[in-house]
């Protein structure tokens, strides 16, 4: 955070333009969308329960057809977009939602199978699993007495 000291006999509303408020960075970041990352696009959780890898992020107001999602090689990319647009006859009086576009990609380790994976958009979750290949996938070994 950066602090410019202009003294104190200085009221608020006469300060420069080019001062910073300690509370600056309160307000900016009141108002950011926590769901979205510093580059605008959204933040991933990342989960790895032993069968699969589970990736979710949350997407309110996005349909299925606003994503494409592909695997080449081990490289998982998902590409989605917002877009909206007042209906037949209307007009914005104010717009504090913004279109959007983002693409992530995701390095997947090799013992994870791509050709499985699996996605699923549930109530503004986007939820995408990719199995284990079978034999990366943990198994009990039994112990026997001799």
């Amino acid at each position: 955070m950066l602090l410019r000291s202009i003294g104190p006999s200085i009221p608020w509303w006469d300060r420069p333009s080019g001062w910073v408020s300690p509370f600056d960075d309160v307000l900016e970041n009141w108002f950011r969308d926590p769901t979205r990352s510093s580059s605008g696009a959204p933040r991933f959780v990342s989960r790895d329960d032993g069968q699969a890898l589970a990736l979710e992020a949350e997407l309110p107001g996005l349909s299925d057809e606003d994503f494409d999602i592909h695997v080449e090689d081990q490289t998982l990319t998902v590409k989605g977009r917002r877009h909206e647009e007042a209906p037949e006859g209307y007009r914005y009086l104010r717009r504090e939602r913004s279109p959007y576009q983002f693409v992530r990609a995701f390095s997947l380790p090799d013992h994870f199978d791509p050709s499985q994976a699996e996605a699923r958009l549930e109530n503004g979750f986007l939820r995408i699993r990719v199995p284990r290949r079978p034999e990366a996938q943990p198994r009990q070994i039994p112990v026997s007495v001799s």
